[in-house]
């Protein structure tokens, strides 16, 4: 790495040996005494042009002064003007281009990117056959903000023609035009098991207008929906809609797509889905898996249809719950004391019900001795010690069986236990 660290400090170093101030250097170099400062800290560098003469108000060779430093012979040459004939011979020019990139004026990296490109050019090692040079990808990254968009279309060109890969030339998309991106994109779709992980690298620079026809080649049968809602993040409202409505069509894959999309939803979207299942276009238990991201109006909707059906309330209701808050849950209980809802189905939300509710259900199942066993015990983990102690209160007074309490052991208290042994004692009397 070109390290300007390195040079300040030998600037410092030479301006003092030569007892100048920064601003006696700053008038013979004529430039600020704030660009001799920014030098000596290292925050920015000379002009390229400036070093010869930099290098002679300190009577040493530019060599000397960017000696330990990569990327200085690249310079050199830069300034003697024979950079073509360096790049024919060296080995790696491409790292020593990004190297002293940010040093040279865009014209000079334009033409050594040329001169690179018509002598020694640009290949994947793999493709083709003769000699060729490896690509380092990181080190296309870091020379890419410094090339022109003909430069950058003719890397596309050579992902057209096969001789680097798609991976290589996606890390550009940050710099690439639109007209650059649409090619990258073309190609991209065309092999749908590279397409997923290029496009969601092209996804952030692309528009809507773009992302809008990589929807359509979904709505088309040319890319698949899997591959696409990947893009969610990146998509307008328009674009998801497309997406939702292509999702809908088929309950197989539905479920998983939506889900991805769910995030990016807003409630109007995630109420069409809603409404969908009230029309019986869509099932009950596919949108239900979107409760994390419903609001209230759109799960109470959801919960509404789940208490139609008692066939599938149970666990579509546990699924909704964790996301319902207790006047939600009220509304649930109150269904089960209607006789709208059966008292097993909802007696399995008791996790989320806080005591109001548990006691509301405590009641139901108290009326009915043949289903209170079992039901109490569903609720027994999640209730406290005074309402524990109610039950065996029901014991005492004759209103519940011993029978059924006894089966409450594990989560009683000392005091309530002592109670209900007093109970088995008397009655062995």
């Amino acid at each position: 790495m070109f390290d300007v660290q390195i040079v300040g400090r030998k600037i410092g170093k030479l301006r003092k040996k030569c007892n100048l101030t920064q601003m006696e250097l700053a008038d013979r170099m004529g430039v600020s005494y704030q660009a001799v400062s920014n030098w000596e800290r290292g925050s920015s560098m000379p002009d390229i042009s400036k070093l010869p003469e930099l290098a002679g108000i300190f009577g040493v060779s530019v060599d000397s002064l960017l000696a330990g430093n990569s990327g200085e012979e690249m310079i050199q040459h830069v300034l003697s003007g024979d950079v073509e004939d360096y790049i024919q011979r060296s080995a790696a020019p491409l790292e020593e281009i990004a190297e002293v990139a940010p040093l040279l004026k865009p014209s000079q990296v334009e033409e050594i990117v040329d001169n690179l490109v018509n002598t020694a050019g640009w290949t994947n090692e793999t493709a083709g056959e003769g000699p060729k040079k490896k690509i380092n990808v990181e080190v296309l990254e870091e020379l890419a903000p410094f090339l022109d968009q003909d430069q950058l279309a003719e890397l596309v060109g050579w992902v057209e023609a096969g001789t680097v890969t798609m991976e290589i030339v996606a890390g550009l998309a940050p710099f690439l035009n639109k007209e650059n991106l649409n090619r990258l994109l073309e190609l991209a779709s065309k092999d749908e098991e590279i397409a997923g992980e290029i496009l969601e690298d092209l996804a952030p620079f692309l528009d809507q207008v773009q992302l809008g026809e990589l929807v359509g080649r979904v709505e088309a049968g040319s890319a698949s929906l899997e591959t696409v809602a990947e893009l969610a993040p990146f998509l307008n409202k328009e674009n998801l809609n497309r997406l939702l409505e292509y999702a809908s069509r088929d309950e197989k894959i539905a479920g998983e797509m939506l889900e991805d999309l769910a995030p990016f939803l807003d409630q109007v979207q995630l109420g069409e889905l809603v409404g969908r299942v009230e029309a019986g276009s869509a099932s009950l238990e596919t949108v239900a898996e979107l409760a994390p991201f419903l609001n209230k109006e759109n799960l109470n909707r959801l919960l509404e249809l789940a208490s139609k059906d008692e066939e599938i309330a149970g666990g579509i209701l546990e699924d909704l719950a964790p996301f319902l808050d207790q006047v939600q849950l009220g509304e649930l209980v109150g269904r089960v004391e209607a006789g709208s809802a059966s008292l097993e189905t909802v007696a399995e939300l008791a996790p989320f019900l806080n005591k109001e509710n548990l006691n509301r259900l405590l009641e139901l199942a108290s009326k009915d001795e043949e289903i209170a066993g079992g039901i109490l015990e569903d609720l027994a983990p999640f209730l406290d010690q005074v309402q524990l102690g109610e039950l065996v209160g029901r014991v005492e007074a004759g209103s519940a069986s011993m029978e059924t309490v006894v089966e409450l052991a594990p989560f009683l208290n000392k005091e309530n236990l002592g109670r209900l042994l007093r109970l088995a004692i008397n009655r062995e009397e």
